[in-house]
């Protein structure tokens, strides 16, 4: 997706190291590194989350709801949606090399919208009806790449899935029918809303970098220069998968790519219960914490 000039004599020396299951920052093939996530960073937003990696990926998403008239000429005219738009700052430190940011920013868009829109998959989109052949909700997130150190998507996806987890709907009161028109009223209260319905489905993305004859995860920048190509592979909580993609120029045997699928399910379903083990303490330290009138701390986890 991205790419990155890495000289040929460092090339060789990783991809040795790789072979022999030495990386060198002293992890193994299938080890990440520790990563950081807080929630509700953003108080204008109805969700939130911040995503930073221990040496340089950064990013920020935020969810903002909005209602909208349904689509009547929709097969399913009652149902929200989900609408997806990345953006890398530019100094984001990403390697375009011939590509224009615009292209970047389109790729990573396409490829989450693709993602989110897969079939039992996300966000329970009826759930976001609030006027039946009406009105509904429609989600806008907006993610925004402060900095990259490698595995840029992987980083996204935890991202996009913690601020679905964090956001909150506000309570909607339908008023009864005068003449035919069904008006409601949006209750400005933060006390009074509603957690999104289905956000535990939403996929967390592992991508699987092949480098010589083997593929790790967690790439950096300099392993993803030195990739000759790359499977990413997205998988909800009850093992789903909605996203199998090789990007790169390079080969990959079909047999590895069955093993790295396999492989990245696995890895993702770890991390998926890491993840939700983390929201739900930070939650709870949260609403504790703010009773008090605390900041809150970063909450790490995929630390190995």
């Amino acid at each position: 997706m991205f790419q990155n000039s890495v000289s040929f004599a460092e090339k060789d020396f990783i991809i040795k190291g790789i072979e022999s299951n030495i990386r060198l920052d002293g992890r193994s093939q299938l080890d990440y590194r520790p990563l950081y996530i807080e929630t509700s960073n953003l108080p204008n937003a109805h969700g939130s989350s911040r995503v930073r990696q221990q040496d340089g990926t950064d990013l920020i998403v935020g969810i903002k709801a909005e209602t909208s008239n349904v689509d009547l000429n929709s097969p399913s005219p009652n149902k929200g949606k989900l609408i997806c738009s990345i953006e890398c700052a530019p100094n984001s430190n990403l390697q375009f090399r011939g590509r224009t940011q615009e292209e970047i920013n389109t790729e990573l868009t396409q490829l989450f919208q693709k993602m989110l829109d897969y079939p039992g998959c996300g966000v329970d989109l009826e759930s976001l009806l609030v006027i039946e052949n009406q009105t509904c909700w429609h989600l806008y997130i907006d993610v925004l790449v402060l900095g990259w150190s490698g595995s840029l998507v992987d980083c996204i996806s935890v991202g996009i899935r913690a601020a679905l987890a964090n956001t909150k709907l506000p309570k909607v009161i339908v008023h009864p029918p005068v003449e035919g028109v069904t008006e409601f009223e949006i209750i400005d209260d933060n006390e009074l809303t509603n957690s999104l319905k289905g956000w535990e489905d939403i996929p967390l993305i592992v991508s699987l970098n092949k480098i010589g004859e083997k593929y790790v995860v967690d790439a950096t920048l300099v392993e993803e220069g030195c990739a000759q190509g790359k499977v990413m592979v997205g998988v909800n909580k009850s093992g789903r998968v909605a996203l199998v993609q090789k990007v790169g120029r390079g080969a990959i045997d079909l047999g590895m790519v069955s093993e790295m699928v396999e492989t990245g399910k696995k890895l993702a379903l770890v991390n998926l219960g890491k993840m939700d083990e983390r929201l739900a303490s930070e939650k709870a330290e949260t609403e504790a914490l703010r009773k008090k009138g605390n900041q809150v701390s970063p909450l790490g986890f995929l630390a190995h």
